[in-house]
């Protein structure tokens, strides 16, 4: 019987690392470290959710749409998918929602303003290697006229 149960317990080791293995980067796209601050009216922005449109049509999945949160600094960095730091490399453009409330009762101050990354005027190409952006400048009042 102690035999046995050592088998199954080997084998059992062998299927979760095969498993494992498989589960690994090999599928998944190379991602690179992205960070920035958010100055809103000049001024550091607290929870400004910084989303990322990847603008080539092949790329599919969360890799398109790293998503970021800014802290008390207005630094944020950005995420591609659960426990995936960063973003592939490539062109991407940029929306915004600056957070208020709780979790719960949240809303975005910029009232949308911001959320369309066609007409917010910022397009950001994140280098093999990843990139520490200059600061993203906004208005309170939403994107210039003519990135509407």
């Amino acid at each position: 019987m102690k035999r046995r149960v050592q088998w199954w317990s080997g084998a059992l080791i062998g299927l979760v690392a095969i498993t494992l293995a498989g589960c690994g980067s090999g599928g998944r796209l190379a991602t690179f470290p992205v960070s920035g601050q958010v100055m809103i009216d000049g001024e550091p922005a607290e929870d400004v959710v910084v989303r990322f449109f990847h603008q080539d049509p092949e790329v599919t999945g969360d890799s398109r749409f790293p998503v970021g949160k800014t802290d008390s600094d207005g630094r944020f960095r950005l995420n591609t998918a659960i426990d995936a730091p960063g973003a592939i490399a490539g062109v991407y453009r940029v929306s915004f929602a600056w957070m208020s409330g709780n979790e719960l009762t949240s809303s975005d101050r910029f009232d949308g303003k911001y959320s369309d990354p066609s007409k917010t005027g910022v397009e950001v190409e994140v280098p093999d290697g990843g990139i520490d952006l200059p600061p993203l400048h906004l208005s309170s009042e939403g994107p210039p006229k003519s990135s509407r």
